[in-house]
């Protein structure tokens, strides 16, 4: 999507921004319509944060280019990626271009970091789906376009790696509509393909751009195609046009008018259909397509110029949340880093008001006032600070000690209190949030000697707070300390980090399948507890109940059942002492009793709570507890394992192959498909039978096969499978 001047000339361009030590803010930058926030998002190895890099040197945000597999990519500034290759945690960069300013983040492919992508989406307006053009929409491309569907996210899309020798630009583009299920509008003619690629031709503007080969991408060939002087590339790219403005024409009806009004569809300019595909990118409706190789240094910059005419600004996606602070600050924290030299930091997305350094805000969330110290600007791991960064823009703050990822943040507890009130008329919330996933592997973690006991408490409690789908927990029956995460991948990295980072060479177990309990039936209990402490008196009387419930919230709540004995008295009761019996319920259904998992699936209830005066808060939540330990052993717990949806591709010679390994690996095969000339195995697998898969899915296929995963569901077990699962985990077999 170039200018239209660039259509008017024959020229040979440097398309590249000046690098500066230090940026210096512009009026311009704190306008709305002049800002964008983008993600970058994709299957792992499609060439993110290649194509990131390229797209901060070509603005003038970093002075030279750095590579993935050499370890100097300006947005895998973490030790373990560059170490690896890949991005671990989503890095937020600021960019300008053409007196824009682009917020860009990079986020993860692998599925170990899916929260990552989940909370960048969070605060994004629009994304890049970066697709390989030799694979097309992957696994995790559809993971990721799940998430962006959830906040109906506009995405255009861009064609990476044309330089590849099996690169197919048309059979990226239908797995687009066949995976994604909503129509790829090509707005670019690639010059070439394979090693033969060199530009391509921008339809709207009908430009021919050309890159030579082996330069750095800045300085190019920018020129008008003419019917009488490029013949056949003109006829192609006048046919491809054509084919656009009537895609674009039967789903949008303004320039379905003006397509019926005109003679042919090149009477309908650039700029008309510009406007038409950006409303299609805002609905959803179509995913506007550009190609490129990123690594090629080839076809990047039409791709900024895409992210402005294509992508909404700040005030097209305001949250209906955020709406309801009006024109105070309303600003939602969405991740946590801790550094060395400036402690904890926290990223926001501010989408109304402005924040300044020393300002006091008020956490929705938390019900907690905290003050400011700095407010920066990401440019990866450098932060640039500001006087003020206004809405619509992504900061850096510091001096949050207690607000973590999914916090909202105002600027005074009457703004709170008046948000919600206008979200109580309206039927809505006045929290913004994220969303955590549920961790699938889990492991034991303990200190290399007793004197590193607290710094691995200190460590785990910030790399928790860093990372909410991190879960730490204390096992009362075996005294361990148990660390759950999204991966076995996840778990490594998390052990790298305490090392590196903090210092700390924890002896972490073999990652194990993360099982969920449930119980098999109700149960009720009525119990008493009487405690003498020093010399007073604590006695706890309560009745519970548990019941299966497949719908029950996760976590749990306990919620009050009061019979017409105990209605009244329940009543009276001091919500602090309620508070207490919460903890300790939740507490016990924190570890099951046949592997000491999470339960699920189970409505507590209580009946019954009678507190003697005087009588500690943790002796209530004791008594909760004991009580809840007891109903789950009487009601019998069964094991839910997490069951993966597996995509395999592989050649059709070693189909048969796969597909046996799979069956005995219990998997549910859904569907096999053509794939691109491979096939395309879909399949619901436990993931306890996946723990060797990579290793033996390339002994089968020779290495020829791949395939990625994420996690479907929590599904029974029959009594053998349970049995096994709790040997391997125990070492014991049940009797």
């Amino acid at each position: 999507m170039l200018p239209a001047a660039l259509g008017r000339r024959h020229a040979h361009l440097a398309w590249r921004g000046k690098p500066s030590a230090r940026r210096r803010r512009t009026p311009e930058a704190a306008v709305d319509a002049l800002v964008r926030n983008v993600g970058i998002i994709a299957h792992i190895d499609a060439g993110k944060t290649t194509t990131t890099e390229r797209l901060l040197y070509y603005s003038g945000a970093i002075a030279a280019m750095g590579e993935v597999h050499d370890g100097a990519a300006t947005m895998d500034f973490l030790e373990q990626e560059r170490a690896r290759g890949i991005t671990v945690g989503a890095a937020a960069v600021s960019l300008p271009w053409h007196n824009h300013r682009i917020n860009l983040i990079d986020t993860p492919g692998h599925a170990d970091f899916t929260l990552e992508v989940e909370r960048s989406l969070r605060v994004l307006d629009g994304a890049v789906a970066v697709l390989d053009a030799a694979a097309g929409v992957q696994a995790q491309t559809l993971t990721v376009w799940r998430q962006s569907a959830r906040y109906q996210l506009p995405v255009i899309v861009f064609v990476n790696k044309m330089d590849k020798a099996n690169a197919d630009l048309a059979a990226s583009l239908r797995s687009v509509e066949e995976r994604l299920r909503v129509p790829p509008l090509l707005t670019q003619l690639p010059l070439g393909v394979g090693a033969q690629f060199r530009g391509v031709v921008d339809l709207a503007t009908m430009t021919r751009l050309e890159w030579p080969r082996g330069g750095d991408g800045t300085v190019f060939e920018a020129r008008p195609l003419r019917e009488d002087g490029d013949g056949e590339l003109w006829t192609r790219a006048a046919a491809a046009r054509t084919s656009l403005v009537e895609q674009t024409a039967d789903l949008d009806d303004q320039l379905a008018t003006r397509y019926l009004e005109a003679a042919s569809a090149t009477e309908v300019d650039g700029d008309e259909l510009r406007t038409a595909l950006r409303r299609l990118t805002l609905r959803r409706a179509a995913l506007p397509a550009l190609c490129g190789s990123a690594y090629r240094n080839t076809a990047v910059q039409p791709l900024l110029e895409a992210v402005l005419h294509l992508l909404p600004t700040p005030a097209e996606r305001q949250p209906d949340a955020a709406r309801l602070y009006g024109d105070t600050l309303c600003a939602l924290a969405f991740k946590t880093v801790h550094c060395r030299q400036r402690g904890a930091l926290t990223y926001v997305r501010v989408y109304s008001g402005e924040l300044k350094p020393g300002q006091r805000v008020y956490n929705v969330t938390r019900g907690q006032a905290e003050r400011l110290v700095r407010v920066m600007t990401p440019s990866a791991e450098q932060l640039t600070e500001e006087e003020a960064v206004a809405a619509g823009h992504i900061a850096v703050v510091s001096g949050l000690k207690a607000t973590g990822t999914g916090d909202t943040l105002t600027a005074s507890q009457s703004a709170a209190a008046a948000a919600r009130r206008r979200a109580g008329a309206a039927g809505s919330a006045a929290l913004l949030g994220v969303p955590v996933p549920e961790p699938v592997f889990f492991c034991s973690v303990e200190p290399p000697s007793l004197a590193k006991a607290k710094a691995l408490d200190q460590a785990l409690e910030c790399l928790q707070r860093e990372d909410p789908s991190l879960r730490v927990t204390h096992n009362e029956e075996t005294g361990q300390t148990v660390l759950a995460g999204m991966g076995e991948l996840h778990l490594s990295i998390v052990r790298d980090r305490l090392s590196r980072e903090h210092g700390v060479d924890a002896e972490m177990g073999e990652p194990q399948v993360s099982y969920r309990e449930t119980p098999r039936a109700a149960a009720d209990l009525r119990q008493r507890l009487a405690r003498r402490i020093a010399d007073t008196a604590h006695e706890v009387e309560l009745h519970l109940h548990l019941s299966p419930q497949e719908e029950a919230p996760r976590p749990p709540r306990l919620l009050l059942a009061p019979t017409e004995e105990s209605a009244e008295q329940l009543r009276l009761l001091r919500p602090r002492l309620l508070a207490a019996a919460e903890r300790g319920v939740l507490a016990a259904l924190a570890h099951g009793p046949v592997l000491g998992c999470p339960v699920v699936g189970v409505q507590p209830r209580l009946s019954w709570l009678q507190v003697a005066p005087r009588t500690a808060e943790h002796v209530v939540a004791a008594a909760a507890s004991r009580c809840t330990a007891e109903l789950l052993r009487a009601a019998g717990c069964r094991l839910l394992e997490p069951v993966m949806s597996l995509h395999v591709t592989t050649d059709a010679a070693h189909l048969s192959a796969v597909l046996a390994d799979l069956a005995a690996r219990r998997a549910q095969i859904r569907d096999v498909r053509d794939w691109q000339g491979d096939k395309l195995v879909l399949s619901d697998t436990p993931l306890a039978e996946l723990r060797d898969y990579s290793t033996a899915l390339r002994t089968l296929s020779s290495g020829t096969a791949t395939f990625s995963m994420e996690l479907n569901s929590y599904q029974p077990m029959s009594a053998h499978q349970e049995d096994s699962a709790v040997e391997s985990v125990t070492g014991f077999r049940p009797h």
